[in-house]
C-alpha cells in the first residue's frame, strides 16, 4: 500500500494546511524531554496514599500527567518509543499508554470490545488497531446501510483517526473520496459533508499528523 503515504500528504494539503513540526527546530527532541520532565516530577510528586493504591489511575491526577497530554500528537510516538527502549517502569508504561490514549481520543475497548490489563497488553492491541485502522474506517464509511450520522458517531469511537477521516471526506471536492491508500468510501452530498465536517475539533496541523503516523504503520 505504497499509495497510502501519497493519500496521506493529500489530506490536510487539500486545506493548504503547513505541517507544523516544520515551524520548530527540533519538536520530537524538544517533546522528548518534556515528556522527560514531567515523567520525574510525577515520579516524586506521589503521596503515601498514592503509593499505596493499586491502580494506574490514581496516579494522573496531578499537573505533571496534564501537562504530558497537553503536548498533544506530538507526545504519542515520545510515549510508545520510551516504552519500546524499555525507559518507563511498569506504572510509568502503563501511565504512557493512558495519556495516548487520552491524546488521540480514540479508546480501544470502545472499538474492539478487548480490555487491556497490563501495559505491554496495550502496546499489542494498539500496533494491531492502529495498523487495520485505514481499512476499518473505509469500510465504515462505506457501509450502505448505515445513515451519515450513524457514521458520525461511529467516527467518534477512533478519535483524531475518525477526524481525519472526516477531514479527507469533508475536504474531498467530489462526491467520493479515498482514504489512506484505500478505494473509494461512499457517496456524500453536500449537506452530508457539513454534517461530518461538524464532528472535526482537532486543529489541521494534529489532524496531519494523525493521518501521517496512520500511514506510518502501512508501510
Amino acid at each position: 500500500m505504497k499509495k497510502t503515504i501519497c493519500i496521506t500528504l493529500l489530506l490536510i494539503s487539500i486545506a493548504g494546511g503547513v505541517f507544523f513540526a516544520s515551524s520548530q527546530k527540533n519538536p520530537a527532541e524538544s517533546c522528548a524531554a518534556a515528556v522527560d520532565k514531567n515523567f520525574t516530577l510525577l515520579s516524586n510528586a506521589y503521596s503515601v496514599e498514592t503509593l499505596l493504591n493499586s491502580s494506574p489511575y490514581a496516579y494522573i491526577d496531578n499537573d505533571f500527567y496534564r501537562n504530558i497530554v497537553s503536548l498533544g500528537f506530538d507526545a504519542v510516538q515520545v510515549l510508545q518509543e520510551k516504552n519500546a527502549d524499555g525507559e518507563f517502569s511498569d506504572l510509568n508504561s502503563y501511565i504512557a499508554a493512558i495519556a495516548i490514549q487520552e491524546i488521540t481520543g480514540c479508546n480501544l475497548y470502545s472499538i474492539t470490545g478487548i480490555d487491556f490489563e497490563t501495559a505491554d497488553e496495550f502496546y499489542s492491541l494498539w500496533d494491531k488497531t492502529i495498523a487495520d485502522m485505514p481499512e476499518n474506517l473505509t469500510i465504515l464509511l462505506g457501509n450502505h446501510s448505515m445513515d451519515v450520522r450513524e457514521k458520525i458517531t461511529a467516527l467518534k469511537k477512533y478519535g483524531i483517526f475518525g477526524e481525519a477521516a472526516a477531514y479527507a471526506v469533508s475536504e474531498s471536492s467530489t462526491e467520493t473520496m479515498p482514504f489512506l491508500g484505500e478505494s473509494d468510501a461512499d457517496t456524500f452530498t453536500e449537506s452530508e459533508k457539513l454534517l461530518i465536517k461538524g464532528m472535526i475539533h482537532s486543529s489541521t496541523d494534529e489532524l496531519y499528523k494523525a493521518a501521517d503516523y496512520l500511514a506510518q504503520y502501512q508501510k
